[in-house]
């Protein structure tokens, strides 16, 4: 499932949410007009939606979690998502994931191959993380910085070896 926070930006949101539902995706979407308020947003999508998810991403539109074990696996599929959380302990409430930016690296319209491929990474070195949260181990407080949750005292986080986000800019 995919639970889009929408700022009203104009950017025909509408129209490709109604193509990836189409296209069989499970795709909805909840108006947030209120501009840099990221971490108000995290923490509403946690408590909505706990009842309805055991795990939630959070992560950017422009962004995809990618392992290298999925390299040449052609199509995703659900399993590929649920690997990264399946092999955590009972007690890990967050999973982080380091994040690789990537950009046009001077070309001036998109890559006939598309940006996943066309794209460039610009820094080796990860300079940010996003997480996959156990939504039942969110503290009551529902406090977070951007990407990383305050966790119940007997939850505790990890980082993944085996995943990352890749983050497509393009400016």
């Amino acid at each position: 499932r995919f639970y889009l926070y929408d700022n009203g930006s104009g950017d025909d949101l509408e129209g490709q949410v109604h193509q990836l539902s189409a296209e069989g995706f499970h795709v909805s979407t909840h108006a947030w007009p209120w501009p840099k308020t990221q971490e108000a947003g995290f923490s509403y999508a946690s408590a909505a939606h706990q009842d309805l998810c055991e795990w939630m991403a959070f992560v950017d539109v422009d962004e995809f979690i990618f392992s290298p074990d999925w390299d040449g696996s052609g199509k995703p599929t659900k399993s590929m998502l649920r690997s990264v959380v399946t092999t955590v302990e009972p007690d890990v409430g967050q999973v982080t994931l380091g994040c690789k930016d990537f950009g046009p690296s001077g070309q001036t319209k998109h890559p006939k191959e598309g940006v996943t491929q066309g794209y460039t990474c610009r820094r080796r070195a990860e300079e940010r993380h996003k997480s996959l949260v156990r939504l039942n181990s969110v503290a009551p407080s529902l406090m977070n910085s951007i990407h990383h949750f305050e966790l119940r005292p007997k939850f505790k986080w990890e980082r993944s070896r085996d995943a990352r986000v890749n983050h497509y800019k393009y400016q």
